[in-house]
This record gives C-alpha cells, sequence and structure tokens, in this order.
C-alpha cells in the first residue's frame, strides 16, 4: 500500500511534504548549499601553498629539515648545516658517504614549501678522518 502512495518506498522524502512545502527542483539540487550544482555557492578551491603577503616559511623549514635529518637512521648529520632563504635549501658541511649526501638532499626535498636544494655536502671518508686522528 504505501508503494502505491508514494510512487516507492524513499518517494516522499524529496518531496514537498518532507522538505516544508518547498519544491522538488530545491530538493534535488540540494538545498541552500548548492550540493549538486555548480553556482556562486559551491566553491571551487586551490590556494594551498599561497600564504599570507610577506610570511615567509623559512625557519619551519629549516626547522623540518633539521628534524628528519636527526631523526633518520643513515644519516649522521653532525656535520652537516641547513641554512634556508626564500623556500631554498641550502646543505652544507661534510658527510661520510655518497648514499648519506643523496639521503640528505632527499629529505630537504620531501618537506613542504622546499622550492629548491642547494647540495653542497663534501664526501669524507670518516673511517679514515678517525684514523689519522688517532695516530
Amino acid at each position: 500500500m504505501r508503494e502505491r502512495e508514494h510512487g516507492n518506498l524513499g518517494g516522499d522524502w524529496a518531496r514537498d511534504a518532507h522538505r516544508g512545502g518547498l519544491t522538488d527542483e530545491y530538493a534535488r539540487d540540494g538545498g541552500w548549499s548548492g550540493a549538486g550544482r555548480h553556482d556562486n555557492y559551491a566553491r571551487d578551491y586551490g590556494f594551498r601553498g599561497k600564504g599570507p603577503k610577506h610570511w615567509t616559511a623559512d625557519e619551519r623549514i629549516r626547522a623540518l629539515v633539521n628534524d628528519h635529518l636527526t631523526e633518520h637512521d643513515e644519516i649522521d648529520a653532525s656535520d652537516i648545516d641547513v641554512s634556508v632563504a626564500s623556500g631554498e635549501v641550502t646543505l652544507a658541511g661534510t658527510c661520510g658517504t655518497r648514499r648519506e649526501k643523496r639521503l640528505a638532499e632527499d629529505l630537504a626535498w620531501a618537506c613542504g614549501g622546499v622550492h629548491d636544494v642547494h647540495n653542497r655536502l663534501a664526501v669524507t671518508d670518516r673511517e679514515k678522518a678517525i684514523g689519522k686522528a688517532s695516530e
């Protein structure tokens, strides 16, 4: 009987009686929010990464790169200096292997807000350097 009254089981959910006298068009379009329609109420955002005027994230980026270098198990960052200017990260100092050098660069690139990475790390064989110092 219910199917005959309303056309189908869910029939009156988008009808005037349920929406307080508003039209089927209002219900179908999702109400005042514009859900399902592309009009002035539906927003197209795409402003991620655009911060306030004259604001730079250099200190945050520097802290983030330093944290990543410190926490990485395969990098001895004790001789690495990190500086950031206008979103460009500069890695200077020394590291033990070419792998560490590349990992440090990759970690810097992985941080949000980084526009470029200047890898000026010199690779030194730490075992030889330690051996010379102890002799």
